[in-house]
């Protein structure tokens, strides 16, 4: 996996720009229901099982501030920094049994409202936010609780695109976990319990 961090001070240095307020418009503007589906593995099979993976790392001040500040503009609430940060990512997957289920909606509507509920258990900050490519892009557009995200989440953070699911939890002193794989929620709570992760690189 490349080093998120290293993308994010030129990335984010030209997001304001007018060209990137003209791609945000577009991408916004392509949201079609299943216009991204094709050859997806649906299946919790030996593929699946692959595509499940987690890391550790840490973002310094600089790049944390980025962040923050993103999550800042793209957020209708006013946030805590100094609180755990909690971000629940969809996109477009080779790998997406969501995808496979015919009562997508339901489960899309169980992960808000478990986040919801991690949220109000750990006190911590959480957003939901979702690619453009997401297969269900539509659905989730409709529910102001999600974030469309104009590229930066997905060019930053979560650049692997092996599984249609993720999450990262950020500490306030910016060591992060990072996992891809859907049914997330008790994977969430055993890393917010954790008082120690593994030894990160700094």
């Amino acid at each position: 996996m490349k080093n998120i961090s290293i993308y994010l001070f030129a990335i984010l240095m030209c997001f304001n720009c007018s060209s990137s307020k003209n791609a945000d418009e577009d991408s916004a503007n392509k949201l079609s229901k299943n216009r991204y589906f094709k050859n997806v593995n649906t299946e919790y099979n030996e593929s699946y099982k692959k595509s499940i993976e987690e890391f550790y790392g840490y973002f310094n001040s600089k790049n944390l501030k980025l962040i923050q500040e993103k999550l800042q503009i793209d957020s209708s609430k006013k946030i805590d920094f100094t609180k755990t940060i909690l971000i629940e990512y969809m996109q477009n997957g080779k790998n997406c049994i969501i995808e496979g289920n015919k009562g997508y909606g339901i489960v899309l509507n169980n992960i808000k409202n478990g986040t919801i509920g991690i949220t109000k258990l750990y006190n911590i900050e959480s957003f939901l936010i979702f690619s453009p490519k997401f297969f269900q892009s539509n659905y989730l557009n409709e529910d102001d609780k999600w974030i469309l995200d104009k590229n930066f989440y997905k060019e930053n953070i979560f650049i692997e695109d092996k599984n249609c699911a993720a999450f990262i939890i950020i500490k306030p002193n910016g060591d992060y976990y990072l996992r891809y794989g859907e049914d997330a929620g008790s994977q969430v709570s055993k890393m917010l319990e954790k008082k120690k992760w593994r030894k990160i690189k700094r």
